[in-house]
């Protein structure tokens, strides 16, 4: 593992030896290459040019780097690279097996020039060209990374995945238009599937689209009718448009599928929330908080959610309480409760501005 250093330096210091002996073992490095120059030198034909001679010592540190580095030996490793690197600055393998050292000596910045010149000096490269993207994409300069994955896109048109990459990118970016566009290409070529819908649906919330939303979980409760929670989202939608027929019958429905399911209790607490039945949602809450066939998690999440709601009135904060008290009655032995629910509240807090419908990105586990 490389640790610091710049060029010329040692990459990995030995740890509690002082400057004298890494000077010594540099000095010791150094010969060797020397007396390595001139073994090579020796064996070169009479008439060989110094292209060929300069050519035929690139190759030698080239290789003779890639075998330290498989051997672990990083510090000569990066001097044999650097040491090609002084014979041909624009050698594209050299740069990129450079920028790797910089990543590990956190210098990202330098690793991103090196892949830069690297993909510059062997445009065709796309090993190159996809560990420039993946790097500007974890340093978070996302606009770079979406230009760079959409030139990968073009020019390799068979590699499909690379459009999720690039609807990523551009989602980080804040080119939330041109994300849907990559999801819309890569779901042209797999078809429809639960991921990429899910990810375009909360592209669409996002953009404040709710009817393409809504189409989004339409297409995904037609594809998957046994599937309880794309019910429970139908539902929800329909309840923050104030349909509360169709919301009701959505709600019935995936009860009817899964029983079982903890989120169609807290849509039917806010359901009734909606109607002004404050007494029926608390009811809701309650039963869940008893059923033994429900995890602390869950139960956890569930009163967590409807929390946010109650605490908007001084009434919401002490029924909010005694909902508590009954999760603690039921689970006596789980100190680090009381915990957990503050905890899990902060999530919840930033969607949907605290209100109790739950993000479809919780309900199944993508985010």
């Amino acid at each position: 593992m490389i640790r610091s250093g710049e060029p010329g330096d040692s990459v990995i210091p030995e740890k509690n030896k002082n400057n004298k002996v890494n000077k010594n073992n540099r000095m010791f490095k150094q010969l060797i290459y020397l007396i390595s120059f001139l073994s090579l030198v020796a064996v070169l034909p009479a008439g060989a040019t110094e292209t060929e001679k300069d050519q035929r010592k690139f190759d030698y540190f080239f290789y003779e780097g890639l075998n330290l580095k498989n051997a672990g030996k990083f510090d000569a490793a990066y001097d044999a690279f650097n040491h090609c690197l002084a014979i041909d600055s624009t050698a594209a393998p050299v740069l990129y097996e450079l920028s790797s050292f910089y990543v590990q000596l956190n210098r990202p910045e330098k690793a991103v020039e090196m892949l830069k010149r690297a993909v510059a000096n062997s445009k065709d490269n796309f090993t190159y060209k996809m560990a420039l993207a993946s790097i500007t994409r974890n340093l978070g300069m996302y606009g770079e990374a979406a230009e760079e994955y959409e030139e990968l896109v073009r020019d390799y048109p068979e590699k499909e995945e690379l459009n999720y990459y690039l609807a990523d990118a551009l989602t980080q970016a804040g080119e939330i238009g041109k994300a849907i566009e990559a999801y819309d290409a890569l779901e042209s070529v797999m078809g429809m599937n639960e991921a990429i819908s899910m990810q375009k649906y909360k592209l669409y919330v996002q953009l404040e689209k709710p009817e393409e939303a809504f189409k989004e979980i339409e297409k995904l409760a037609a594809k998957y009718p046994m599937e309880a929670r794309y019910q429970i989202v139908l539902g929800d939608l329909h309840l923050e448009n104030g349909e509360m027929d169709k919301a009701l019958a959505c709600y019935q429905k995936a009860n009817e599928i899964d029983p079982t399911d903890p989120y169609y209790i807290v849509s039917m607490a806010n359901y009734y929330e909606a109607k002004g039945d404050k007494e029926a949602a608390e009811q809701q809450i309650r039963s869940a908080l008893v059923n033994e066939k429900l995890d602390v998690e869950t139960k956890v999440n569930i009163l967590s959610r409807y929390i946010l709601k109650l605490q908007q009135t001084k009434q919401g904060t002490e029924n909010a309480n005694h909902l508590f008290q009954t999760l603690l009655e039921q689970h006596p032995e789980d100190i680090d409760l009381k915990a957990d629910v503050w905890r899990s509240l902060d999530g919840p807090r930033k969607d949907r501005g605290g209100e109790i419908p739950v993000p479809v990105g919780n309900r199944d586990g993508t985010e």
